[in-house]
């Protein structure tokens, strides 16, 4: 039987454990964080693989005849995807796209090319007297590391008393310590999740909703018929950046601004499916259509056949809670509550960051009962009690 190798899955990836196990596939486990117990009485063989250089475990997939390779909700998985898929060779993503996809320097200087789209002004920082004079001559910036992933190490600078701290913190997340500053974008943050198999199919597009004591930690992504309206060719701008930067395999979620005069901003891009559940259970609801289960057989060479979805089709959201003490009420009519999770990302970080958060959960709105976003929003907050 043909092996399938499994990069960094954690909990996140149950539902590709569920559809392997249905597949009775041999896998093999690379940095898996999950207890062994969830694979217990596999139907077939297994192997775990400790941490290694990715040159080593691309070498051990062809010494070890692995046909198969899946990863997906992971920035560090793509890069070794890709690798791997070249030297088998199997599906998966482009080397160039998996490059540009962990680098966010290549995102920027790739953007350039993009016409339906904009690129925040941008410089490379070696030093925080950099952000200095970038702030000083562009005002209100953003400083991130080049190669890290989510929010980790992003910081807003609004005053240059702040600047050193931004480029420490961005300097303690970056693997090629390299960092980014760039011109800070007002307006409405969108995230777009998108299913790619000879073409660009857009599942579902999200408004964005931030912590208001940190503007760079996602509260809230809701997906609403309405969003489709407010971002109106979200089509033409999706199929293009995925053109660019040569996402052709699989899955990819994409992050802009629309700023109040109608400008769209290219925020970033990545060539694997929405973490937190976003590409299993999340999109599932919001189009009707199993993407996942379509890029887990894509990947282990299965047949596929591509339904027709409409994004948008249900109303959704992933609601992240505001502290570990809050309580959720799911007794609030018109919601059916898909999903609850708590305590997930909680660590020794007491600063709010994406790994710091408490837990959250997927709330699906009964069909035609919310007529805008912002009712949608209001209920769902209506089932949080501090």
């Amino acid at each position: 039987m043909n092996k399938v190798m499994c990069l960094n899955f954690g909990w996140e990836h149950i539902k590709y454990i569920e559809g392997l196990r249905e597949f009775k596939s041999d896998i093999v486990l690379y940095n898996c964080t999950l207890d062994r117990t969830v694979f217990a009485n596999w139907p077939a063989s297994i192997t775990y693989l400790d941490k290694m250089p990715s040159e080593d475990v691309v070498m051990w997939s062809v010494e070890n005849k692995v046909a198969h390779c899946i990863s997906d909700q992971c920035d560090y998985s793509v890069q070794l995807h890709a690798k791997i898929a070249s030297a088998i060779p199997c599906f998966g993503p482009s080397v160039k796209g998996s490059s540009i996809s962990r680098d966010k320097l290549l995102q920027r200087q790739f953007g350039k090319y993009l016409e339906f789209c904009l690129t925040p002004l941008f410089s490379l920082a070696w030093s925080s007297d950099d952000i200095r004079v970038f702030f000083r001559n562009h005002g209100d910036c953003v400083v991130k590391p080049r190669d890290s992933r989510g929010s980790f190490g992003v910081s807003i600078v609004d005053s240059e008393e702040h600047i050193e701290e931004a480029f420490l913190k961005a300097l303690s997340c970056s693997d090629s310590n390299q960092i980014i500053v760039e011109k800070f974008v007002e307006g409405q943050e969108f995230s777009v999740d998108v299913l790619l198999h000879g073409e660009v199919k857009i599942l579902g597009v999200g408004l964005k909703y931030q912590y208001d004591k940190v503007k760079t930690v996602s509260k809230a992504i809701v997906y609403h018929l309405e969003c489709l309206e407010l971002f109106g060719n979200a089509e033409s701008v999706v199929r293009e950046v995925c053109e660019v930067f040569d996402y052709r395999y699989g899955l990819a979620h994409l992050e802009f601004i629309i700023t109040p005069n109608g400008e769209v901003y290219l925020i970033e891009g990545s060539n694997r499916g929405g973490g937190g559940l976003t590409s299993t259970v999340v999109m599932s609801n919001v189009c009707g259509f199993s993407s996942y289960d379509f890029y887990l057989r894509s990947c282990i060479g299965k047949a596929v056949k591509l339904f027709d979805f409409q994004p948008n089709s249900s109303s959704v959201a992933l609601r992240f809670f505001d502290h570990p003490d809050q309580v959720l009420d799911t007794r609030t009519n018109g919601l059916n509550f898909v999903k609850i999770k708590s305590t997930q990302y909680q660590t020794k970080d007491t600063k709010l960051t994406d790994a710091s958060r408490p837990g959250f959960f997927i709330v699906k709105g009964c069909k035609d009962r919310f007529k805008s976003i912002k009712e949608f929003v209001l209920e769902i907050d209506s089932c949080l009690k501090d």
